[in-house]
């Protein structure tokens, strides 16, 4: 389920306007000035980076799960081309 909230509009010319998603993680995303309210959070680059790693690591244990091989060698195999 994914959760969002509109951009706030500032209440005067010292505040930004920000906005939030919730990550698959519950980790809230956020853009724009964000307050020190919200607590912990990720930039969308942030998010991106984490969803990467996320598929790269999937990979890397189907790969060991099916192929038998070294956490090195699936590694190694992928830098080859022979990743599927």
């Amino acid at each position: 389920m994914r959760t969002t909230t509109e951009p706030r509009e500032p209440l005067d010319n010292s505040q930004q306007s920000f906005s939030c998603d919730l990550a698959s993680d519950g980790v809230p995303v956020c853009e724009g000035k964000v307050p020190a309210s919200v607590g912990k959070y990720r930039t969308p680059k942030q998010e991106i980076e984490r969803q990467r790693n996320a598929a790269s690591e999937a990979a890397l244990q189907a790969c060991m799960s099916q192929t038998g091989m070294t956490r090195a060698e699936c590694i190694a195999d992928a830098k080859a081309g022979n990743a599927s």
